[in-house]
């Protein structure tokens, strides 16, 4: 199967493809989902993906309403995108807290090889998004 998130209705044995690409080819390293949470009252599923490109890890939002996908913006410390959503949970206020784990400067996975020299980057930590915000604060 492809990286993704599948569910399984009551009483079947297959398991049905719910999405599978969060903007990540097939096959492509780290594309995984790491975690999901779903918040009841507004009906929204949470999906944390961690990859090696901002653009295509995050935190991504199904609205079970309309059958719609987004993706979250992601959190800024000190004017660098934070990488690598671990956690997301829904608070009971509405608000969300999650965990992004340490990014490694370059990839030695990616040809040609960039090195990091063992850095990694200052950004990893816990974020707090206020219900309807549309920026986290560091609660590191």
């Amino acid at each position: 199967m492809a990286p993704g998130v599948y569910y399984q209705a009551p009483g079947e044995t297959t398991w049905h493809a719910l999405k599978t690409d969060f903007g990540v080819t097939t096959g492509q390293r780290g594309a995984n989902p790491v975690s999901l949470t779903f918040d009841s009252t507004s009906r929204k599923l949470y999906v944390s993906v961690a990859n090696s490109s901002s653009s295509k890890d995050g935190i991504y939002v199904l609205d079970v309403a309309t059958s719609t996908w987004s993706k979250l913006n992601a959190p800024l410390r000190n004017g660098v995108t934070v990488q690598h959503p671990y956690t997301v949970s829904v608070l009971p206020n509405g608000g969300l807290v999650a965990s992004y784990c340490a990014h490694q400067v370059g990839d030695a996975g990616i040809s040609p090889a960039t090195t990091s020299n063992g850095a990694y980057k200052p950004t990893s930590g816990v974020y707090y998004l206020p219900p309807g915000g549309s920026t986290w604060v560091d609660k590191t």
